[in-house]
């Protein structure tokens, strides 16, 4: 009866459970990476379990490289960013809400491309005379793929904006004429007015500017403008005190975290005097931003239309000829971490959770035997819906007796293979015979998409969303439904279900793209998964070390992943992550 019921369950058994493992497991440790260095990256908080280990290795890239590849990219990002953002002007004169699509750039290329998008639209007007030049033009513009030169398909714009003339007309009449660049006009006055020393002005003009801020975020603001220290300059200490207080009042001043230009903003204002308690600043970078979906499908045609948007420039174009250096050191930590004396980083016990979990199938199967013995029971009689229904009490009875490990282990060999229908399962819930954690997916794994999708909204709310090990519904969602989890996974996200409960959980997005990485089949790329797990997690070194992976097992796949998703261009990482399981 056992041998029945492991064969019957094991293949699939092995699938979900064996494959991560059995398929990733690293085995290119060396002896000559036993040197604990210096350095130590990743150690904190509680060991992991006992008998595994985890290898930082050091590693040479084998790629084609030379010094022109570095400049080709930066001027191919730069001009893919400066196309799209012209024709988003566009999309703004369409009637797409500006703040969706500066959200969207800033989420796709950086917080200081979507502001360089706001200031460059912000001297746009529908009423002004060059309206329709300016339409014209961006109609006509094409994407040219030169990795040479940068191109200013944006800043070539500039010509048809609206611009002041004599400081000294009146507000009135370009206020009355162009209304929808008010923010402009008004700043234009604040200037003007601290050029003229004109105090009250000045005053008046920041509060009618605090009347336009409906958006702090992506509000340009007055303090990171090269124009106002050298007027500032010239006032008393008092004024300039005045001024700036005022300034502060009208929104946080954000910043690009990777300019870094809150120093320079920072050493400014203290040259004029300011105690550095008066101004603060809030670092703010593209994991902050969430992406549009109706932008995205603007993208997304223009990407169709201009396909060389996506294309990067690759060294044996650019290198040809030139010295190619193909061996270039990674500077990765040669570290050996032992469970005994090196803890892991809670990101990264996430990871070795998955790989190296406390119970192998076999040992599952075999406990959950031995506890069913107990009470003269099998797995056999479980195996139907009608004999789940049949034996119910019993089953209850079991549980109530199990910990928390020992019922999830026993649910999950019950559930592993069920074909179940929505009412079923409503029947099987409400018996209290069921998973009523991440491992309810178990149940709906096998219905399809629009079903699943129904019994999960259901249950949302009666269920938890992550099991004993930290598990949540979304990443069982990815680990045991490749088929359907790019539609459900977004799905999901949009709804509420939270990608995990704390650091040390699994990650879903690394899970994700672990199994792009080992996956052999050529089946499409999960883009809406994958784009929604990337707007809702922070990206940091388990994220580094899987697309490094991925760049050095399968190029093809990792240019597409940063193309399709800028914020996957991550740096190198400063040292390789490889988990070996002792079983």
């Amino acid at each position: 009866m056992d041998r029945k019921n492991l064969l019957y369950i094991l293949p699939l058994g092995l699938l979900i459970y064996l494959y991560i493992i059995l398929t990733t497991a690293d085995t290119e440790s060396s002896e000559a990476n036993s040197k604990l260095i210096n350095e130590e990256p990743i150690l904190t908080t509680s060991p992991p379990p006992s008998k595994d280990k985890v290898v930082i290795e050091p590693e040479l890239t084998k790629q084609s490289h030379c010094s022109q590849l570095d400049k080709a990219h930066e001027i191919y990002l730069h001009n893919k960013i400066e196309f799209i953002s012209a024709k988003a002007v566009q999309w703004y004169f369409d009637g797409y809400d500006r703040y969706e699509i500066a959200e969207t750039l800033a989420a796709m290329f950086g917080y200081s491309a979507a502001m360089k998008w706001i200031i460059t639209i912000n001297q746009f007007s529908l009423y002004h005379e060059q309206y329709n030049a300016l339409t014209q033009n961006i109609d006509s513009l094409s994407y040219h793929s030169d990795f040479s030169k940068h191109s200013h398909y944006l800043t070539g714009l500039s010509r048809y904006q609206y611009t002041h003339g004599d400081h000294a007309q009146p507000l009135d009449q370009p206020l009355n004429q162009l209304p929808d660049i008010a923010m402009y006009h008004w700043s234009e006055a604040l200037n003007n007015a601290l050029q003229d020393k004109d105090i009250d002005g000045a005053i008046t003009a920041i509060y009618k500017l605090k009347a336009l801020v409906t958006n702090p975020t992506f509000f340009p603001h007055p303090i990171k403008s090269s124009m106002l220290y050298p007027s500032l300059s010239f006032l008393s200490q008092p004024q300039v005190t005045q001024i700036i207080t005022a300034l502060l009042e009208l929104s946080p001043i954000y910043v690009d975290s990777k300019d870094h230009h809150e120093k320079h903003y920072g050493v400014m204002l203290a040259n004029l005097g300011l105690e550095k308690t008066l101004w603060r600043f809030t670092k703010i970078n593209s994991n902050d931003f969430k992406i549009d979906p109706v932008i995205t499908v603007l993208i997304e045609q223009l990407s169709s239309a201009y396909p060389s948007l996506n294309r990067p420039p690759i060294a044996k174009n650019i290198c040809e000829n030139q010295i190619i250096n193909n061996d270039i050191p990674l500077n990765v930590a040669p570290l050996t971490v032992k469970n005994s004396t090196q803890p892991l980083t809670p990101i990264w016990q996430g990871a070795h959770s998955l790989f190296c979990p406390k119970q192998t199938f076999m040992s599952k199967f075999g406990s959950v035997n031995n506890h069913l013995k107990r009470f003269n029971l099998s797995l056999d009689d479980f195996n139907t819906y009608q004999a789940l229904q049949k034996n119910s009490g019993e089953l209850k009875d079991v549980l109530d007796q199990l910990d928390e490990s020992q019922r999830a282990s026993l649910l999950e060999l019950i559930y592993l293979n069920k074909q179940l229908s929505p009412s079923e399962i409503d029947v099987l819930f409400n018996k209290n015979i069921t998973p009523t954690d991440s491992n309810f997916y178990l149940l709906v794994r096998r219905l399809p998409i629009d079903q699943q999708k129904d019994i999960l909204l259901k249950y949302q709310h009666r269920l938890d969303n992550f099991d004993y090990r930290q598990i949540s519904l979304i990443t069982n969602a990815i680990t045991y439904n490749n088929n359907d989890s790019d539609e459900l996974v977004s799905f999901l996200i949009s709804h509420g279900f939270a990608l995990k409960p704390s650091a040390s959980a699994p990650d879903p997005l690394w899970l994700q793209l672990h199994l792009l990485q080992i996956e052999k089949t050529h089946q499409a790329l999960p883009k809406k998964a994958l784009q929604s797990l990337i707007e809702h997690t922070q990206l940091d070194e388990i994220h580094v070390n899987i697309m490094y992976k991925i760049k050095q097992s399968n190029i093809e796949l990792y240019n597409t992943l940063v193309n399709e998703f800028p914020k996957l261009l991550l740096n190198a990482p400063q040292f390789l992550m490889n988990i070996q399981c002792e079983s």
